[in-house]
């Protein structure tokens, strides 16, 4: 249900439809990983995500995050797009161009 693959200088870019349909937590910050990526498709069971200081590019639909989602870290990324952040879900993207909202406020982070 955990997959830590942080810091292994993994390159190329990330299917998240192919992960488990159990899955809940995935680590792969500080690759060299990029590309646009798909996070609408994870699995409804993902609790928390980290993408951090990779080379994931483009614009990403975060509005369909699964609800059992509890912490989205894209800080370090060249992805675009809103995440709308709720009292269930913390999210970070410090060093990126994605934006997210708080309580109907856009504030970059």
């Amino acid at each position: 249900k955990v997959l830590l693959l942080d810091r292994n200088g993994f390159f190329r870019s990330l299917d998240l439809s192919s992960l488990p349909k159990e899955f809940e937590t995935l680590y792969v910050n500080s690759n060299n990983l990029s590309g646009s990526i798909d996070i609408t498709r994870l699995p409804s069971t993902m609790k928390q995500l980290y993408l951090d200081m990779n080379s994931f590019s483009g614009q990403t639909d975060f509005c369909r995050l699964p609800s059992s989602l509890e912490v989205l870290s894209v800080c370090g990324t060249q992805l675009r797009g809103t995440i709308v952040r709720n009292e269930k879900l913390f999210a970070m993207a410090y060093n990126s161009p994605v934006q997210i909202e708080i309580l109907g406020e856009s504030k970059k982070m």
